[in-house]
């Protein structure tokens, strides 16, 4: 039973890794370095969310404190602005990382469902 169960764990897994896109083939640094963008980029992306909600936060316990709406609006701008920017980042790499990859040929490597 362990070996048996052991080596249909294994075609499972690789099973999985295939429908995933990791192939046994060699896989292209530009296709590593998009995805590696891509994730900063969602990251930032979620950075500059939360500093939208947390400005938020300040700017209703405010208290109508002058000196505290002023922090809450300036960090709400600050973080729209870098919104944008990582938005436009986002698609302009996503734009190019596709064109990439139908180029090289690493677009949609992976086995498609029957």
């Amino acid at each position: 039973m362990g070996e048996g169960l052991s080596g249909q764990v294994q075609e499972q897994m690789n099973v999985g890794a295939q429908y995933a896109g990791y192939g046994e083939g060699q896989v292209d640094p530009r296709a590593i370095a998009m995805r590696i963008i891509m994730i900063v980029l969602t990251f930032l992306g979620v950075v500059f969310a939360f500093l939208i909600v947390l400005s938020g936060y300040w700017l209703i316990t405010s208290r109508g404190e002058e000196e505290k709406i002023t922090k809450a609006r300036k960090t709400i701008q600050g973080a729209i602005i870098g919104l944008i920017i990582v938005l436009l980042s986002y698609s302009i790499a996503y734009f190019v990382g596709r064109r990439m990859e139908s180029a090289v040929g690493t677009y949609n490597q992976s086995p498609q469902f029957e």
